[in-house]
């Protein structure tokens, strides 16, 4: 509002350690272990899923390529794995071991790149379980991945901007 006035709170019981995502009204953030879709209007939840570690990723959005372009909540967890879940519902459409927590994660034009705390890199298709390329490790404190016209930037541990094309390759 314009003047600055809450609009509403919720209290989730535990820490949120990263930036939500939103779209169609609809606000996907994790909090503490699970991951909750809420009302952007009103902050009621409309689905939660827990996954087996603390939440500390953006989750990413994406349709790209998923069959009936059914919208998926892409989100890592400190217990090792990346979820596809169904924004809808929540319900787990695949999942992913990645080994290491997971801390940051994007997706575009069919492909999802996600980072761990240890600096792996990793990507595969948004409408599958399965995993293209990894990369590293380029060192702990990794940022999150970020895509823009097909390119994936991400600030390392190591104290490197990497770049990768879409298939995992670096530009020439």
């Amino acid at each position: 509002s314009a003047t600055g006035v809450v609009k509403w709170t919720v209290h989730g019981g535990a820490a949120i350690t990263a930036s939500s995502s939103i779209m169609s009204g609809v606000i996907y953030v994790g909090i503490g272990s699970t991951v909750q879709a809420l009302s952007e209007s009103t902050g009621a939840t409309i689905w939660s899923h827990t996954t087996g570690g603390a939440v500390n990723c953006m989750p990413a959005l994406t349709s790209s390529l998923a069959p009936g372009h059914v919208l998926d909540v892409l989100i890592g967890s400190n217990d090792g794995n990346l979820y596809a879940l169904n924004a809808a519902d929540g319900s787990v459409a695949w999942t992913v071991p990645i080994g290491q927590p997971v801390t940051g994660v994007a997706a575009d034009m069919g492909t999802w790149i996600l980072s761990t705390s240890t600096g792996l890199l990793a990507a595969g298709r948004t409408w599958e379980s399965l995993r293209l390329w990894s990369y590293g490790p380029i060192g702990a404190g990794t940022a999150s991945p970020i895509v823009v016209d097909g390119t994936v930037y991400i600030g390392a541990g190591d104290g490197h901007l990497y770049t990768f094309t879409q298939p995992g390759q670096p530009p020439v």
